[in-house]
């Protein structure tokens, strides 16, 4: 689901809440190291969130944020900031050497960092870490 969350509206904080959860707790997410990423650039998206992507100088960017129920990704789309919201029953992650794919089954999208650092890799190895935790 996209949702846009440029403005703070309650019903959308709300509505991201009930599907992935409240924001982990500070000291779990210091025993995590972390539950969010730095900026990412993407790769490749599907139609529709390349279609919600305006078109820039720069390479669209996003960051993930892992919920007790699912992720979030977040993109700045010109002056807007769109979130894709993913259940963790729905989400299919691919980890690659330097990249990583998300996907629900109907939208996807491959993420890199520009850096030589493994940051998009050890956030895709967190996220699946954390739902076996769930599963376990």
């Amino acid at each position: 689901m996209l949702l846009n969350v440029t403005y703070p509206n309650k019903k959308i904080r709300h509505k991201i809440n009930m599907d992935v959860g409240k924001p982990i707790p500070l000291v779990q997410r210091i025993r995590m190291g972390g539950s969010g990423s730095r900026r990412m650039y993407i790769k490749n998206a599907s139609q529709e969130i390349s279609s919600k992507l305006h078109p820039m100088h720069e390479q669209p960017n996003c960051n993930i944020e892992i919920r007790p129920l699912g992720v979030i990704i977040r993109f700045i789309s010109g002056i807007d900031t769109l979130a894709w919201i993913i259940r963790f029953s729905n989400l299919d992650v691919e980890l690659k050497e330097n990249e990583v794919t998300w996907s629900d089954g109907t939208n996807q999208v491959t993420v890199y960092n520009s850096r030589n650092d493994d940051n998009v890799v050890k956030i895709g190895q967190k996220c699946l870490d954390f739902m076996a935790s769930l599963q376990a």
